[in-house]
């Protein structure tokens, strides 16, 4: 994690930060009310209100689990991820509820997909959560690329050494993404709106 993003802690933290976990899974299949998560990853950032920068990471936790049910062949191709690679292994849930409790906002690419599977995991606590989507924002007009893939933004970013389609590697290359400037402006700054904190800082969790 500390090669990729600077680790900050408690006292680096000011009234003018707040906190957004970044979120990535990769699963059996598609079908969230089938398939089971079999990889997820967390990274609780802290970024600036004002000028949307990224601080750091205060917190982070990556974990597998092994299903109950077969791994789609077509996952294990696009992931590389086969049963025998997580056979004994056992999510914290523990863990991803205390990530969602200090955070204020969720950020995912295609945040639709990893926010059902999550919400479906046992004992799961936090649905009260505002999700933010990456995949929402005009990669193609704004960067002129070819599509609003992950694998297509970093590239354009230059990020490399993360893990295509692991969720830790995933977690981390969006916010990585999120650290970039487009045109002079933070990349949050495209999700994350002043009126939308203001909303947000309302409520106390």
């Amino acid at each position: 994690m500390n090669k990729f993003i600077r680790k900050i802690y408690e006292n680096d933290i000011t009234n003018d930060d707040l906190s957004l976990l970044v979120v990535d899974v990769e699963t059996t299949g598609l079908n969230y009310k089938k398939d089971q998560i079999i990889e997820f990853a967390g990274i609780v950032l802290i970024a600036n209100k004002k000028d949307k920068r990224i601080k750091g990471y205060i917190d982070a936790y990556a974990g597998a689990q092994e299903p109950s049910i077969p791994i789609k062949k077509k996952v294990s191709r696009i992931t590389g991820i086969n049963r025998e690679d997580v056979v004994g292994f056992s999510l914290n849930l523990s863990k991803i509820n205390e990530l969602f409790k200090i955070s204020y906002f969720v950020i995912a690419h295609n945040a639709i997909f990893d926010k059902r599977f999550i919400e479906r995991l046992p004992n799961f606590r936090y649905t009260n959560k505002i999700w933010l989507d990456t995949l929402h924002i005009n990669w193609k007009k704004l960067l002129n690329i070819k599509n609003n893939t992950l694998n297509e933004i970093k590239q354009f970013f230059n990020i490399k050494e993360t893990i295509n389609h692991s969720a830790l590697g995933d977690a981390i290359s969006l916010s990585m993404i999120l650290q970039e400037k487009i045109d002079g402006v933070y990349v949050l700054s495209y999700l994350l709106t002043d009126e939308l904190i203001r909303r947000i800082e309302k409520y106390k969790f």
